[in-house]
């Protein structure tokens, strides 16, 4: 258990040592049982990325993404909002989520792919002009069976205090 912490904080420092040198350092704890990517595996942007095992063709992702803005957490929502709007999307805001780093913002968006319908949980927080975003998605179907542990994920996103590089 101890080595897999370690390596989780290794992965995570790694992956924040890309990022601006005034965006501090953000965690969250993934799922009991999920993969944590390593940073070759990541899309650009993401800093921590786990995924579940696999059923079927798709495996439910949580992420965390960071990125400095100017906007407002108004602006910043509004945007987010425009981003998901669309023929084969609804965007649902859920309310608010208390976390240690602050209150996020939660939103459920519900996207129809040709392979499958997904359902995203998105949770927000603008604080010192950086975003924070947590971004959890699976399939529609098996959205019932993740809802807990997802929830409990942005639950513990925190912010590491005295960590900006």
């Amino acid at each position: 258990m101890l080595s897999m912490k370690i390596h989780f904080f290794a992965i995570n420092i790694f992956l924040s040592a890309t990022l601006s040198a005034l965006i501090p350092q953000a965690t969250f704890t993934p799922p009991k049982g999920w993969e944590v990517l390593s940073p070759s595996n990541t899309p650009e942007g993401i800093t921590l990325l786990a995924r579940s095992k696999p059923k079927a063709l798709f495996a439910s992702t949580i992420n965390l993404a960071m990125e400095e803005t100017s906007l407002s957490l108004e602006e910043y929502l509004e945007e987010v909002a425009k981003i998901h709007c669309g023929p084969s999307k609804h965007l649902s805001p859920l309310g608010l989520m208390q976390t240690s780093a602050g209150t996020m913002h939660i939103f459920q968006i519900d996207e129809k792919m040709a392979w499958a319908d997904l359902r995203i949980l998105q949770a927000i927080l603008v604080k010192d002009s950086v975003a924070y975003v947590v971004t959890a998605t699976t399939e529609e179907s098996e959205f019932a069976s993740v809802i807990t542990p997802l929830l409990d994920s942005i639950k513990s996103f925190s912010i590491l205090e005295g960590t900006k590089k």
